[in-house]
């Protein structure tokens, strides 16, 4: 089969279009002839606008995908968030995984996590939901366990987190989620009852607010969702459908005021009437008045794990429209390069006649042009492979999948309706589907422990996904600029760290200089090459093509990995050793022949010694 280069042409899509109109793209069509001679460059050879990583292939319209990742896709159903002192979480890990595992909620949110860094979140969600937390920490008490806030948005939600300046004390979370032409402004805090007083506290809680407040449009809303510990109040309902607290029936002190008189400033209504078996209300939920109603809050129909007492669980109804995250197929798709065509790409390379191509070029077009062409050889022999992401649980089979759909939809009904059959489908389906994911999961487990001893890797690969965090985050910020988009974030990075990158212009004679510093084999080869300066862009490609040649010149065992080398051998009679000794002493040899500008020529000469039957590892 022939397997030489074949150029993309016309029709062909975004590559064909590239081609057709890239001076360079047009030297490739002329490798195999090589009598003609080669077209023309100029600095202004549109080089650059070749396509890279292959995302060609994934994009029919580029603009248009662009703009869907900018602005999302309105979903049509209602927001559904749970919240709920959680009591502390790490004594019912798998309980929680497993109650989480489900989706039914659009949100979750938690505050007395009680988590800390020995826990990752990937332990209780998997991939679809983006998860921030705040636990507690020297920062922001001064207890060592407890407290802590979460907040989980599934990932079809567009979500990001906010800082407000100088509120690192307090155990609250900002984020941001994108609705229907206006944003929500979420927040999630817990007050420990011993700092109900604490003046500083409720200040750095109530600047984090002004801060939010700061940033709001006319359309935004805020919703503050936690547990205040605020027992002495008495709450009641007005004619408007929120509560207020009632002074005569309450005990108020100064902070709690001045909290509770801020939040009155700012346009935020109290919601939850729920009380708990002491007749108290805890956990309060405050919006702003134009969301009051478009808000519906009840009390869950039944807890995720366990009971917790004096706080039961909350169930919010938004009807706001959130926007679907938009996902690039690109991010999807990988090159494999465990199946590349080597020998053809060999070939491809070997035609390429290099001094022609890089003949009265400066430093940065010959960059550009190398990477190029590396590049599309990248594209062309390198097979793509798609990168699945499963978000069901592992465990998870067809019945468990019917009884899952089943479920959310039993929990929107009783969200909309509110009524005791709907309560009562919802509790039998949620019962059904706990008793079969119990089930499933603890097979699951029998299964990955039977398989220990015959299969340790693939035990050790389920302790690693446990431990690691999923996905990636939804928002960068460099302190002062947000991304949320794959483009934008790749803009952030590159204008964050271009500026320890030295965009100086190189001397020609220099250039020609620094080829006195390519192995033999490459000099041959390559007309331009630029030192290893710290910070360059060609450094470290042009050090894998030095170090290359140490390929063609060591005859023993060889590891190598960025910078580092290591030669070994089995040493198990006395001739070994000689030969181990004989490739030390070519490689002190080879350093010397060939010594670059900056560092690494300082070999010297050594020798093996040991005992017959022994395995040496030489550095």
């Amino acid at each position: 089969m022939d397997r030489s280069p074949k150029l993309p042409q016309a029709g062909c899509g975004f590559y064909g279009a590239v081609a057709q109109n890239n001076q360079f793209c047009i030297r490739y069509a002329t490798l195999n002839k090589p009598k003609e001679p080669s077209v023309g460059k100029t600095a202004e050879s549109p080089v650059a606008s070749l396509p890279t990583a292959g995302a060609a292939y994934f994009r029919r319209d580029l603009r248009q995908n662009e703009q869907q990742q900018r602005n999302g896709s309105p979903d049509s159903s209602d927001i559904l968030i749970y919240y709920q002192n959680v009591g502390g979480i790490n004594s019912s890990l798998v309980e929680y995984q497993l109650a989480l595992s489900d989706g039914s909620y659009d949100i979750y949110v938690f505050s007395e996590t009680w988590l800390n860094g020995n826990t990752a979140s990937s332990q209780l969600f998997d991939n679809s939901y983006s998860v921030y937390r705040q636990d507690r920490s020297s920062l922001n008490s001064n207890k060592r366990t407890g407290g802590g806030v979460l907040l989980a948005v599934h990932s079809r939600i567009k979500s990001r987190t906010l800082n407000p300046p100088s509120c690192s004390t307090v155990e609250h979370l900002w984020i941001a989620i994108t609705t229907l032409n206006a944003t929500l402004y979420l927040c999630v805090f817990y007050m420990p009852p011993d700092r109900v007083n604490d003046g500083p506290l409720i200040n750095q809680h109530l600047d984090s607010l002004y801060w939010v407040v700061s940033q709001l449009e006319p359309r935004d809303n805020i919703m503050i969702l936690g547990d205040f510990n605020l027992s002495s109040i008495s709450w009641h309902h007005n004619s408007h459908g929120f509560l207020y607290p009632v002074s005569s029936q309450s005990s108020i002190c100064l902070t709690s005021q001045e909290l509770l008189d801020s939040y009155c400033t700012a346009g935020l209504r109290q919601m939850i009437g729920i009380k708990n078996e002491n007749d108290r209300i805890l956990d309060l939920c405050f919006v702003n008045e134009e969301l009051c109603e478009h808000c519906t809050v009840m009390q869950g129909p039944s807890p995720l794990v366990k009971i917790v007492r004096h706080h039961p669980p909350i169930l919010v109804n938004l009807n706001l429209k959130p926007f679907r995250q938009f996902h690039d197929a690109s991010e999807s798709v990988s090159y494999d390069f465990s199946k590349t065509d080597f020998t053809a790409m060999n070939n491809f390379l070997a035609q390429i006649e290099w001094i022609d191509v890089f003949q009265g070029c400066d430093a940065n077009l010959a960059a550009s042009i190398m990477s190029s062409i590396l590049l599309y050889a990248i594209d062309q022999f390198v097979p793509l492979k798609m990168k699945r992401e499963d978000t069901k649980p592992a465990w998870s089979n067809s019945a468990l999948k019917y009884l899952k759909r089943v479920k959310q939809s039993a929990l929107r009904q009783f969200s909309k309706h509110r009524t005791d059959s709907t309560r009562a489908k919802y509790l039998k389906t949620n019962a059904e589907y706990k008793q079969l994911n119990n089930r499933l999961f603890s097979a699951y487990q029998d299964r990955l422990q039977r398989r220990l001893k015959v299969n340790p890797k693939g035990f050790w690969h389920y302790v690693k996904d446990q431990r690691k965090e999923s996905g990636l985050p939804s928002t960068l910020t460099n302190g002062l600029l947000e991304a949320d988009t794959t483009t934008d974030i790749a803009d952030l990075f590159r204008s964050q760290f271009s500026n320890v990158f030295v965009n100086e212009h190189i001397d020609p004679q220099d250039v020609a200089a620094s080829t006195r510093n390519v192995p033999r084999l490459l000099a041959s080869e390559l007309d331009f090459v630029i030192t290893d300066d710290m910070g360059s862009h060609l450094g470290p490609f042009l050090f894998l093509l030095y170090m290359n040649d140490v390929n063609f010149t060591m005859k023993c065992l060889k590891l190598s990995y960025a910078d580092g080398l290591k030669l070994y051998y089995v040493i198990q009679q006395p001739r070994d050793a000689l030969f181990l000794q004989q490739q030390l002493e070519a490689f002190a040899e080879w350093c010397l022949t060939n010594p670059p500008n900056n560092g690494c020529g300082d070999a010297r000469k050594g020798s093996v010694r040991g005992g017959v039957g022994k395995s040496f590892l030489v550095c």
